[in-house]
């Protein structure tokens, strides 16, 4: 038996290509830097959240992120935005 996907319904695989890609792109290989991260957090959410609307499914988007330091030290950075359509969606 398949599984058929609908058009306007995402894949797992969909959406971890596009995460994937973005951290690569914003953050790539670079080493974890707390004055660096606040600005890789918010471009990330950012881009994911565009590539996400740019699908043009019927969906309301929240794209949470946290970076964290792995190791000894305690650096972390969490940011979050939302989309939704304000002509379609109620508030």
């Amino acid at each position: 038996m398949t599984t058929e996907v609908k058009s306007n319904q995402f894949t797992q695989e969909e959406v971890q290509s596009i995460i994937k890609q973005v951290l690569d792109e914003v953050i790539g290989l670079s080493p974890y830097n707390y004055n660096d991260s606040l600005n890789w957090n918010k471009q990330a959410v950012e881009q994911i959240t565009k590539r996400l609307v740019a699908l043009n499914r019927p969906y309301k988007y929240i794209v949470n992120s946290s970076l964290l330091q792995i190791g000894s030290g305690t650096g972390m950075n969490v940011s979050t935005i939302s989309y939704w359509n304000k002509a379609t969606d109620r508030e």
